[in-house]
């Protein structure tokens, strides 16, 4: 008996009737062989092969001529050697090796070490430790005539022709792949790289080779012996090649016991592992199990019955941790290694001909820049933080990212919670996956108005915090509101980033433009969000997508006071966009130790201006201009406060829902190291209560205080150019102290407060002036502009708040949504000079004060408040009390307002006087002196007279 009979009995699990449908099927297989082993591969069948290959497309040359046919089948047969020894000379240099920052040397440890794909070959799974399961459905899905054709899968070759001839539905043919089995091992094994993957005549040469070897190989080896290494050699994703390693890594077990699901799972990835990676993408996966059974139930391997069956059985995977040490570094550095290589930075070693076979055939020795002290600290952290968030906030995953600002190094990379859970997606790299920040971009906007214009944009600049509505990119009405959905008036800049309000952020886009704060994103480090039109003001609360990567980045630039350092970038990115990348690899040796690459120090931009950038590490820095919103013992301080470290937050809620949330965000530095973490889950389900600065925080107050430790605390370094100056800052009243109208508490001023605040070498406004808090003489009892009828004892210099106005047809106007919010806050203001609709005006415009009267009187003048409650005119001779009413109304008035009978009054001085009361300011005034004097006609001016 040979050794396909011996392995065929009785090896399906479930007893005799499977082991009589194997003996059936192998007395089938070998009476087919017996008909066809009296026909010798010779060249009719070979002009056969090539007539389909140029039918398929390949090349029309391929099959000209019999002569041509027979040359090319000399040509590589008489080359043909053993598989084995030939896949010893195609196994390279050996495989690739990564080590932590300290190399290979007596210094440094080894991260991983890269599969050969071509290890099988040396240490094989037996044929019959291979499940009949898992035989028969490879053969029923890549060659169903395997056991019996020549090493050509010619009913495939012809499904491939006819499909490319548009002749039809190409399934009449059979269902199974256009290459053999064993043409495939040939492809895999035997032939070059630059054979395989070119696209001309190289790979036309290659293919023929491959049919040519397949043949050859078919008449020296048995088909035990060619399946025997096919599934030792196949890729099966998941760093998996071989049928041994495959099964135990989705399976955790021997090939020799995998049941009919499971075999019909791994025997449908090989033609896109990728796509039908079960721990990533089950339904595709179950979809391409589902097509392998009934492949098998076609070609007879099993029934229909048997088939559906399957598909109903659970599948139970386990991914049992291989040996690797920061594995979505590894996997990270090995991407850069590849981008490093197809940039030019090294040449190939060994005579390879393709980047992509570095990892396996390159025999590289790789030193990365990872700390992994550091990094075992940040993977702890996140791990036992993460198993309590769950628990309590739904959040399964996080990630962390650490760079050192001075060489743009990265420090320590953890991309998921762990990487050997599938239910996680533990694979999937969160630090590189893009995530929506939140408010943890909001420094990237300030920058873009600080360097924009240093003079109106600073820390003590002035930004309403009132309702705000726009139209979004898509059409949609946008309201931001505030965390806690207060608004507090005018607040400075340091205020507003500092306790991270939503909406000050958000007029700032809304006035700069998304494109600009685009173009300074990208600049300092963001290479996501490509098209400003896809995006409106809400891209600085988390309107957009970036990765925890570049945010890490973009924050050392800030760190280094304006200055990016780094490598030449390896990405394709648009002009404008960065021109460095953070550091992953310091040096890459041969086999034979030689250098093909080092790092040889970081480069530097200036991506920046210095002094704006200190400005927002002052901001994120000041512990004390948080507090109203973090508390003053926070996750944001290090060492109690002691030691200097600037650090912001960042939440993203979930679509249509204001109590739960997406995405939890810290980023933060000191001079010696930058740190960003952020808290989700991979699939972007929500979680439901906590917040960024005890989830996300938490991990980055602890990694963060575990690196420091035992390291001198640094300041930041400020730039040349800097000074404080003093400034009034608006302080709004707290939310429970707004009255009703029943109420009524006074009016307050709310620009009372003098601090020193930092500014650059530009010029500013002058500090007791910020466009916002206006020094004027009041009248103390009305905090209003005195007048002439404001008496000296309740005259006084005060500030008040202007608020911002917008222009309208004849006028300008106070912006409603300020002028609400201060009235409902009774806070004092200021209302545009010459009155206006939601202003106050009471002014006497005619007579002049000063002025002779005589006869009847014209009173002109206007009587407006925005609460009007009543308003009056009234005479009265100087040094007397009793007044007369000329008029009164309920009705704001802007014109004629009385008439006096002047030429029946006694020579003298009177005081004609405009007086309102409005329910939000009290009593206002006005007045003019006039004097009575029949000697002289009425209309000479006279000497002002001073009540």
């Amino acid at each position: 008996m040979n050794a396909r009979n011996q392995h065929s009995g009785g090896q399906h699990p479930g007893g005799a009737g499977n082991g009589a449908r194997a003996e059936r099927r192998r007395l089938a297989a070998r009476r087919i062989r017996q008909r066809g082993e009296a026909k010798p591969a010779h060249l009719p069948r070979l002009l056969a092969v090539l007539a389909l290959l140029a039918l398929g497309g390949l090349a029309v040359a391929v099959a000209a001529t019999a002569a041509a046919g027979y040359f090319a089948y000399r040509e590589f047969s008489d080359a043909f050697e053993d598989p084995l020894e030939i896949a010893e000379t195609q196994r390279g240099l050996g495989t690739s090796r990564i080590y932590d920052r300290g190399g290979p040397g007596a210094g440094g440890s080894l991260l991983f070490e890269f599969s050969d794909p071509l290890l099988g070959l040396s240490d094989p799974v037996r044929l019959h430790e291979v499940s009949q399961y898992m035989i028969d459905a490879t053969i029923a899905t890549e060659d169903a005539s395997f056991w019996t054709n020549r090493g050509v899968n010619l009913r495939g070759l012809a499904r491939a022709a006819w499909e490319n001839l548009g002749l039809g539905d190409a399934d009449l043919l059979g269902g199974s792949g256009g290459s053999s089995i064993t043409q495939q091992l040939v492809k895999n094994v035997l032939i070059p790289p630059e054979e395989r993957l070119g696209r001309t005549v190289t790979r036309v040469r290659g293919k023929l080779k491959e049919t040519i070897l397949a043949v050859r190989l078919t008449e020296e080896y048995s088909k035990e012996q060619i399946l025997a290494w096919y599934l030792n050699t196949i890729f099966y994703g998941n760093l998996s090649y071989g049928v041994g390693a495959a099964s135990e890594r989705y399976f955790g077990k021997p090939p020799s016991e995998l049941a009919l699901h499971e075999a019909a799972v791994l025997a449908g990835l090989p033609q896109a592992p990728s796509i039908y990676n079960p721990l990533v993408n089950y339904g595709a996966a179950k979809q391409r199990q589902a097509a392998v059974l009934d492949l098998m139930a076609r070609n007879g391997f099993i029934t229909a019955f048997e088939a559906d069956r399957a598909k109903r059985e659970p599948l139970q995977f386990s991914t049992p941790a291989f040996e690797i040490t920061a594995p979505h570094f590894v996997f990270y550095a090995r991407d850069q290694v590849i981008a490093l290589c197809e940039a030019g930075r090294f040449p190939l070693p060994g005579g390879l001909q393709d980047c992509g076979e570095l990892m396996a055939n390159g025999g590289l020795r790789i030193t990365t820049t990872v700390d992994l002290e550091l990094q075992a600290a940040a993977e702890r952290a996140l791990r036992e933080n993460v198993d309590v968030f769950e628990e309590e906030y739904g959040a399964g995953n996080g990630a962390l990212v650490a760079i050192d600002p001075e060489t743009g190094r990265i420090a320590a990379m953890v991309g998921s919670r762990d990487f050997f859970r599938d239910d996680i997606d533990g694979q999937v790299n969160l630090a590189t996956s893009p995530q929506s920040p939140g408010s943890s971009i909001k420094p990237l906007t300030y920058l873009s108005a600080f360097e924009t214009d240093p003079s109106a944009w600073h820390p003590g600049a002035i930004i309403w915090d009132v309702p705000i509505s726009t139209r979004e990119p898509d059409g949609s009405l946008f309201q931001p509101t505030n965390f806690d959905s207060r608004f507090r008036g005018p607040v400075t800049v340091r205020a507003a980033l500092a306790n991270s309000m939503n909406v000050p952020a958000f007029r700032v886009v809304d006035e700069l433009g998304t494109p600009q704060v685009l173009e300074t994103m990208h600049r300092v480090g963001i290479t996501t969000m490509h098209d400003p039109l896809d995006y409106g003001p809400s891209i600085t609360l988390g309107g957009g997508e970036v990765t925890l990567l570049d945010m890490a980045y973009a924050y050392s630039v800030l760190a280094n006071n304006g200055e990016m350092r780094g490598q030449p970038t390896v990405l394709d990115l648009p002009p404008g966009y960065r021109e460095l990348d953070p550091v992953a690899i310091l040096e890459i040796r041969d086999s034979f130790g030689r250098v093909l690459y080092r790092h040889a120090g970081h480069e530097t931009r200036d991506a920046a201006p210095p002094e704006q950038s200190y400005q927002l590490t002052h901001i994120l820095s000041d512990n004390p201009a948080r507090a109203p919103s973090y508390g003053v013992r926070n996750n944001l301080i290090l060492d109690g406060g002691d030691r200097p470290v600037a650090a912001k937050t960042g939440t993203a809620g979930a679509p249509g829902a204001d109590d739960l949330r997406r995405d939890y965000w810290t980023i933060g530095y000191t001079p010696q190291i930058v740190m960003g973490v952020w808290v989700g889950n991979a699939d972007n389900s929500p979680m439901h209560g906590g917040s960024s600065s005890r989830t996300a925080g938490l991990i980055w107050n602890e990694v963060m205080q575990a690196w420091h430790d035992g390291l001198e605390p640094e300041l930041f370094k400020e730039p040349p150019g800097m000074y404080r100056a003093k400034i009034y800052v608006p302080e709004a009243p707290p939310a429970a102290d707004a009255g009703g109208e029943e109420e009524r508490p006074p009016l307050r001023n709310a620009c009372k407060r003098v601090v020193d605040e930092l500014f650059a070498s530009a010029p500013v406004a002058p500090p007791i002036d910020n466009g916002v808090c206006v020094q004027v003489e009041v009248d103390a009892r009305t905090l209003q502009p005195a007048t002439r009828a404001t008496p000296e004892q309740f005259r006084s210099e005060q500030v008040l708040i202007q608020p911002p106005t917008i222009a309208r047809p004849g006028a300008t106007a106070l912006e409603p949504a300020a002028l609400g919010w201060l009235r409902e806050h009774r806070v004092a203001y200021l209302h545009p000079p010459g009155g206006a609709a939601g202003g106050s005006e009471i002014a006497i415009s005619a007579p002049f004060n000063g002025s002779r009267a005589g006869g009847e009187v014209a009173i002109r003048g206007r009587a407006e408040t925005p609460d009007l409650l009543e308003w009056r005119v009234t005479v009265r001779r100087l040094g007397e009390i009793e007044r007369t009413v000329l008029a009164e109304s309920a009705r704001p008035r802007d014109g004629a307002l009385a008439r006096w009978d002047a030429g029946s009054a006694p020579d003298g001085v009177y005081i004609i006087e405009l007086e309102a009361e409005d329910a939000y300011f009290g009593v206002l005034f006005d007045e003019v002196a006039v004097r009575v004097d029949g000697s002289a006609p009425a209309g000479d001016e006279l000497e002002p007279v001073n009540p």
